[in-house]
């Protein structure tokens, strides 16, 4: 009876939304219930500027004032400086109890932008490809590195995977030079999507709940909510008949992914077996596209943006369509190998799918 008193409560209150600040590179909006504790949350790669996003209902739900922070396109918040954050947000957060939050690229900004708040850390598989540590694209670093900047008093809450090798090395690497304490929560065998598993798992709410109450306990969650260990089995698999198929219908129930995507599309060439193909979600496609923010330039040739755009869509499952545009690029250019190669691999899957379809 107390709890649901609660709830109502929280219901009941009224939520305060304001911009603090805002380009055309990145927004930071305040979500305010009047909440002694404010979550600072921060978006993930490729998910765009908006006013709320990752955790912001989960925390208003809890009652936690909210505070989102986003950047554009894959800019992975180079253009928001540590002190002009700091400055945006300080007034607002006076006597407040103050935790990041933030999953991969949002897992590294709660603990890249903690720096001047004093702020607890919770991140989820933290990392920033375009760190020294893990240069993995081409991109400018603008941060200065995290043991560079003050850090808070609070031991850092991190949850990886330590088999994730990327994961592994930004944490090592980009993140122990400056915290050489931090409370790590391993969730083996889960990859870079530790957070979907416990999600998957059902064991999310409370999990998070208690450490942002600062209570630090490892979590088991059974590998048929690990997508990673699904992806692996169903790769280890793929030539063997009949193996792959049960971990890549898994994977499409549990992780709608790009990666699902792909690996449904090699089992289905691999072993000329029409299976049912994911939909992605809003924001795996939004993931899709935003690849293209910085894929062209004034000099890119009418081929480029054909078969660049091509790629995007088979990304994203929509194998008719970007068949069809290779077979555009080969009328124009036909000598082209690359062109050709898409082509004989997206037919059999677009003359499977249609089978299916019509079965």
């Amino acid at each position: 009876m107390f709890f649901k008193l609660i709830k109502d409560q929280l219901k009941s209150k009224n939520v305060i939304s304001k911009i603090l600040a805002e380009t055309e590179d990145y927004r930071i909006t305040l979500h305010d219930i009047g909440s002694k504790t404010t979550i600072i949350t921060f978006g993930y790669w490729g998910s765009g500027i908006s006013q709320k996003g990752f955790g912001t209902d989960f925390c208003l739900k809890n009652g936690f004032n909210n505070i989102y922070v986003c950047c554009k396109g894959a800019q992975r918040f180079q253009h928001l400086s540590l002190d002009t954050f700091t400055n945006t947000v300080k007034d607002v957060l006076k006597s407040k109890d103050v935790i990041t939050y933030g999953l991969s690229l949002g897992g590294y900004a709660a603990i890249y932008y903690a720096a001047h708040i004093n702020a607890r850390i919770v991140a989820f598989s933290p990392r920033n490809l375009s760190h020294p540590a893990t240069p993995r694209i081409k991109q400018t670093f603008t941060h200065t590195q995290i043991y560079e900047n003050a850090v808070t008093r609070h031991t850092p809450i991190i949850i990886i995977d330590p088999f994730d090798q990327t994961d592994f090395t930004f944490i090592t690497k980009a993140i122990a030079p400056a915290y050489k304490k931090m409370h790590v929560i391993h969730i083996d065998n889960a990859g870079h999507s530790c957070f979907g598993a416990i999600k998957s798992s059902g064991k999310l709410g409370p999990f998070l709940l208690n450490l942002f109450a600062g209570k630090v306990d490892q979590i088991d969650v059974e590998n048929k909510y690990k997508a990673e260990f699904l992806a692996q089995k169903a790769q280890a698999y793929m030539h063997t008949e009949g193996h792959a198929e049960p971990y890549i219908r898994a994977l499409i129930q549990l992780d709608p992914s790009r990666r699902t995507l792909r690996l449904a599309k090699e089992y289905i060439v691999t072993n000329s077996k029409a299976i049912k193909l994911p939909t992605l979600s809003i924001n795996e496609t939004r993931a899709c596209l935003a690849t293209l923010d910085n894929a062209f330039t004034e000099k890119s040739m009418a081929f480029d943006i054909l078969t660049k755009t091509a790629a995007v869509l088979e990304d994203a499952g929509q194998f008719e369509t970007a068949l069809s545009l290779y077979q555009l690029a080969i009328i124009k250019w036909p000598e082209s190998q690359r062109a050709r190669q898409k082509i004989e691999s997206l037919m059999p899957i677009v003359n499977l799918t249609k089978q299916q379809e019509n079965a």
